[in-house]
This record gives C-alpha cells, structure tokens and sequence, in this order.
C-alpha cells in the first residue's frame, strides 16, 4: 500500500527526493492551507499553523521502504520531525486528500542554513513554477529565513 505524502521543502528537489526514495512518485503540485513556512531552532524547515497563509508543495506516493528512508532522512527516531497527517487540495484540481507530512518539533525562532534554504527556494521555483505568487511567496519567505533577523523579526 502507498501512503501519501506532502513535501514543502528539502523534498519537493525531485531529483534529490528520487534518490532518498527510488520507488515514490510524484503526483503533482498540492496546498497545505493554514500553514506557513518557519525556520527550525536547528536550522531546517517547518510548517506551523497560520491561518490565512498557504503552503505549497509535491505530492508523492510512497512505498513502505520510501517512508522508511525519510524517516531517517528526516530525523524522526531523535525526534526532530514528527510524522502528522494533514488534509492537503490538489493545485488545479480542488480535490482534498489526507497526506503524511514531517512538521518540525521546534518551530523556532530560528535561522534557516543558508546552502538549504537557497537549494529549498530553487527547487520550489523550478518544481513549483506553476503555482506562480504562491509559490513565490513562499520562496522569498524561505530566502528571507535565512538572513539575520531585523528589528522586525523574520514574519514576511
């Protein structure tokens, strides 16, 4: 059985997701709605809740052996990311689909390490193109993560 499985960020870089995982495919472009993206204290990625924001993303189906690889991938038996289940809209489509999603345990305030967040943003730009502002958005954000904070913090 192949389980679903929402990426927003190292694992929407297709090529390097095929690697980490051989068997998934991707299904295509999805929106996690009420959530955007945070720098972890550790300097990786998360989502929180956040009404209004959209998070966009891949798809993927993963075989048993591609969940296993990412949980290593992903840290989860030291407890950095938690696997969670969220409710995910196919971009184009509208259709709604429950998905498996690694959230981060500490959701900051952080600083993003500057080499991911650059690979984050390009592989978001090149894999979600078709999203346009929304991708955008959340690339700039995720740039944005990376650089000292201002005197206003690192909301964008």
């Amino acid at each position: 059985m192949r389980t679903a499985c929402f990426a927003y960020g190292a694992n929407i870089d297709a090529p390097a997701m095929r690697q980490r995982c051989p068997t998934a495919v991707c299904t295509g472009p999805a929106i996690l709605h009420d959530h955007r993206p945070c720098a972890m204290q550790e300097g990786w990625l998360t989502i929180v809740k956040q009404t209004g924001w959209q998070t966009p993303g891949l798809l993927w189906t993963l075989e048993a052996s591609d969940v296993r690889a990412l949980d290593v991938y992903e840290d989860v038996d030291t407890g950095l990311y938690v696997k969670e289940t969220r409710v995910v809209r196919r971009f184009g489509e509208g259709t709604s689909l429950e998905a498996m999603v690694y959230l981060g345990r500490n959701s900051g305030p952080g600083t993003l390490h500057e080499e991911y967040a650059g690979r984050v943003a390009r592989a978001m730009r090149r894999e979600l193109s078709m999203m346009g502002e929304t991708s955008e958005r959340s690339a700039r954000l995720i740039e944005s993560l990376a650089a000292p904070p201002d005197e206003h913090g690192r909301e964008f």
